[in-house]
């Protein structure tokens, strides 16, 4: 073999093997299966593992067995690795496929918790729109009504100002009629004062039952000795034919004397209060007749001690008597206010 052996067995046994890098990627494809090239860390051990086993220098043949089984060896390595990488992996591919399940069952529940506040939500949307409607709906024929009651409130306004004009015209009216009322009920008082005055006060009215005989040219009284009323007994019809009123006040006093009478001649009648004459009304006869005569006074009286009587005077040539009817001969008095 001379030089060339010697040489061709000083050197690496690698460089029996050309282009190791290729060789060594070739054959971890060809034993793992795999298509994918070894990582430089990979390829660092896989190297340092054939440097190690090459520590003498072999036959090429040797050497080759030694690679191979070195690589066996690391085949196998790597394939139980790789079984328990796939158990790992079936185990996560398990773990995980429960895990989808679970996260799938939980998708589902949460799409159909989902589903069901969609449709929740829709048919709450739908009430409410609903609601809306009918509030809506109410809202305009509120608003209808709001403006027909606005129509009739504005018609009710002018009827209202119309009748206030009215009922100011009637309070005008009704004022007048009122000072009108005021001024009817003064007078009315003053009435129904006079009246309760007439009704409760002393009154009373007398005529002559008989025909009394009077002397000529000489006052006398007369004598009227029958009541038709005395409201208050105050009147004497039996002795001295005089009223005395127990009232004070105004009393309304009248007298009249029917005689038969000569022409030419004078009849008086004449009211004597406390004796003395206080009026007297004369008559003068121009034919013979059946003559009248009268006086009419109102007279004070204190209601305790005054008193009126009646008396006359006739100028015929004898002694006449009075004519006792009613129609003729009577008189009365009244009280008509108080003092």
């Amino acid at each position: 073999m001379g030089d060339n052996e010697s040489s061709a067995k000083s050197q690496e046994p690698w460089s029996y093997v050309p282009n190791l890098e290729s060789f060594l990627q070739e054959l971890y494809i060809r034993q793992t299966g795999l298509s994918v090239e070894p990582t430089s860390a990979q390829f660092s051990a896989l190297s340092a593992r054939v440097a190690a086993n090459s520590t003498v220098v072999p036959p090429v043949s040797l050497t080759s067995n030694k690679v191979s089984v070195a690589i066996a060896a690391e085949t196998a390595n790597r394939v139980t690795a790789d079984n328990a990488l796939s158990n790992l992996i079936s185990v996560l591919s398990v773990a995980l496929s429960n895990e989808i399940s679970d996260r799938k069952s939980a998708v589902n529940v949460v799409s159909n918790a989902l589903s069901n506040e969609i449709s929740n939500r829709v048919s709450a949307d739908n009430v409410l729109s609903a609601a809306i409607n009918v509030v809506s709906n109410a809202a305009s024929n509120a608003t209808s009504i709001a403006n027909a009651v606005s129509a009739k409130a504005d018609t009710l306004s002018n009827q209202i100002s119309v009748l206030s004009q009215q009922i100011s015209v009637l309070s005008n009216q009704v004022s007048v009629l009122s000072n009108a009322v005021s001024v009817l009920s003064q007078a009315v008082s003053v009435l129904s004062n006079r009246l309760s005055v007439a009704i409760a006060g002393p009154a009373f009215a007398a005529v002559a039952a008989s025909a009394q005989s009077v002397a000529f040219n000489t006052l006398v009284k007369v004598m009227m000795d029958t009541k038709e009323f005395d409201t208050n007994s105050n009147y004497d019809a039996v002795t001295n034919f005089r009223f005395t009123p127990t009232i004070a006040g105004k009393y309304f006093i009248t007298a009249s004397i029917g005689m038969i009478m000569e022409a030419l001649k004078y009849l008086v009648v004449s009211i004597f209060k406390n004796g003395v004459e206080f009026q007297r009304f004369q008559f003068f006869i121009t034919t013979a007749s059946n003559a009248i005569g009268g006086v009419t006074t109102t007279i004070d009286m204190n209601g305790t001690t005054d008193y009126v009587e009646m008396f006359m005077y006739h100028e015929n040539a004898v002694n006449k008597n009075i004519l006792n009817s009613t129609l003729y001969t009577r008189w009365s008095g009244a009280l008509v206010a108080k003092p």
